[in-house]
């Protein structure tokens, strides 16, 4: 026998591994985090700021918002701050320097059950969320 061209198999195969491959693309560009996570191993040093002995951070009710100040330390200048409440994630860029503070608000709407604060480096001209400088809280006080 002599067989020439596609057959139904290959034809089937080809059209599989091309749906996933769109698939994989769209969840990627889409559902991807908005920062490349990764451990830094610098030693940020980095923690929430205290004012009059309590930590300024809180969710204000009124305005739906995670509400925050980071100190960092005096390792390396940060390029933003990954915020993760729950499912959602949320990418506040802005420079902050050595020893440097920022004050950040989130935008959220429901249930809070985890907060996760990650400080964001430069690493090779790409935005990295380090892991190892994680700042979790589970509750939260209201904002006055």
């Amino acid at each position: 026998m002599n067989h020439k061209g596609i057959t139904k198999m290959m034809v089937s195969i080809l059209i599989l591994v091309l749906i996933l491959a769109t698939g994989l693309f769209l969840y990627f560009f889409f559902f991807g985090p908005p920062v490349e996570e990764a451990e830094c191993g610098l030693g940020i040093n980095w923690k929430i700021l205290s004012v009059a002995g309590q930590e300024d951070f809180c969710y204000n009710q009124q305005k739906q918002e995670l509400r925050f100040t980071v100190e960092n330390g005096v390792t390396a200048p940060l390029i933003g701050v990954y915020v993760k409440i729950g499912d959602k994630d949320d990418y506040l860029e802005n420079i902050i320097e050595p020893a440097g503070v920022f004050i950040g608000k989130a935008p959220f709407k429901g249930q809070i059950s985890l907060i996760k604060l990650f400080p964001v480096i430069d690493f090779e001209g790409e935005a990295v969320a380090c892991l190892d400088e994680v700042i979790e809280r589970t509750n939260l006080r209201n904002c006055s």
